[in-house]
Formats: C-alpha cells, sequence, structure tokens
C-alpha cells in the first residue's frame, strides 16, 4: 500500500502550521516575512550587502529588493546609501531597529522549532533528518533536471 499522497499532504500541511505558527507571533513585530528575511539576511552576513546581493542571496528579483528596501528604510529598519566604488549600486545596511527586530523574531522561531518537536524521541528526530534529506535530494534531482520522468 502506498503512502506517497498521505506523506506529501501531511510535509505541505506540516509546512503551513509551521508558516501560520510564526506568522501567529511575528505579527506582532509589524513587519512582513519577506522583509523579515531581509532583515536576517543583512544581520547574519553583518555587513552591508548591494541591492543585488540581497536580491541574489534571497532569490528574488532587483525590483522586488527596491521595493522591500524602500519600506524598511521609511520604518528606520536599514539604512541604504551609494556605494562609493560605484555610485549606480545602493547598498543597504540593517540598524540597532533592525537588528533588535531579528533578535526577537529569532526568540519566536526557537519557541516555535521547541514546540513544534516536544515529545519526539532522539530516535525519531534521527529518523525524520535522514528521511527529510532524501527527499530533498530526490526533488533536487528534479529541480536540477537529473531526474528522468517514469525512472525509480
Amino acid at each position: 500500500m502506498s503512502h506517497t499522497n498521505d506523506i506529501v499532504h501531511t510535509v505541505i500541511t506540516t509546512d503551513r502550521m509551521h508558516r501560520k505558527a510564526v506568522d501567529k507571533y511575528t505579527a506582532n513585530l509589524g513587519i512582513h516575512r519577506g522583509q523579515l528575511m531581509m532583515l536576517i539576511t543583512l544581520y547574519e552576513n553583518n555587513a552591508t550587502l548591494s541591492q543585488r546581493e540581497l536580491a541574489d542571496s534571497l532569490g528574488i528579483s532587483p525590483t522586488a529588493i527596491a521595493v522591500k528596501v524602500k519600506k524598511l528604510e521609511s520604518d528606520g529598519l536599514v539604512v541604504r546609501s551609494r556605494l562609493e566604488c560605484d555610485c549606480r549600486t545602493n547598498s543597504v545596511s540593517i540598524t540597532d531597529k533592525g537588528r533588535e527586530k531579528v533578535e526577537k523574531a529569532e526568540s519566536i522561531f526557537r519557541f516555535v522549532a521547541k514546540t513544534m518537536i516536544e515529545g519526539i524521541s532522539d530516535e525519531q528526530k534521527n529518523t525524520l533528518l535522514k528521511t527529510f534529506e532524501i527527499m530533498q535530494k530526490n526533488l533536487s534531482s528534479i529541480i536540477e533536471d537529473r531526474h528522468i520522468e517514469g525512472e525509480n
């Protein structure tokens, strides 16, 4: 008996529930998920990035980055400036206020993650981790066109 559909449905449902749980608590931060991901990227790099580097890092278009940066800048969470070596390129840096938002968000992420895995034994966690690694490898083969349709 195949459980393929049940497994896929459960993975997707779990992902959606995780997002809802995170969104429930991050809503109080007054920032949307996409904006938060930008702040986290700047925070983790502990550096100034060009808008192009930020776009590449997040896998979104430079136009989308420009819109998000403008909003974050108006909220005092980032500072935008021109690069000295190339006046056509904007650089983006996180402010102290932006760092505070990220630190609060990381606390929320830890809470949600801890709650999510409550009651799961170490053995179950190891099995789950290995299973997800296999699924990611299988999906990578599709994404990178290394998988031939119908092949097992």
